[in-house]
């Protein structure tokens, strides 16, 4: 691939990206008609979802946005801070990895009902902050 072809196709596929973006959105603005808090809840899951899967074929540039944009509609969407954590330790960026790791949080919540996060997803936030101080300190 020409390096000019490598340019404008990085154009196209981000043009594409937003495009996904808003058609979702429009869906589930739909779906969800007059419900704000679950319009939220589900963009945010949506984006999580999205930002995993662009993080599984190491597209980071991608995820990364996808799940501070999770965070900022849902501040409570755990898997999304994961998923940042890990984005982030896989761009070199520890730092930041351990900051919004520790950050992550423990309930969340949706129509005044407060909810325990998944233990499963806990503990894998825990364990990755666990990996990332070792590392960490294997490497000062």
């Amino acid at each position: 691939m020409s390096i000019l072809s490598r340019l404008f196709s990085s154009g196209s596929d981000d043009h594409e990206h937003a495009r996904q973006k808003r058609e979702k959105f429009q869906e589930l603005e739909r779906l969800h008609a007059g419900d704000d808090e679950t319009i939220s809840y589900v963009k945010a899951v949506w984006l999580t979802s999205r930002g995993l899967h662009y993080a599984r074929l190491g597209s980071f540039d991608y995820a990364i946005p996808d799940f501070k944009e999770a965070i900022a509609l849902k501040p409570d969407q755990a898997e999304a801070f994961l998923g940042l954590g890990i984005s982030y330790a896989n761009k070199g960026m520890l730092q930041e990895a351990l900051c919004v790791l520790k950050s992550a949080p423990k309930k969340w919540k949706l129509h005044r009902q407060e909810y325990d996060i998944h233990p499963r997803t806990i503990q894998e936030i825990n364990n990755f902050i666990r990996e990332l101080n070792e590392y960490s300190s294997k490497h000062k």
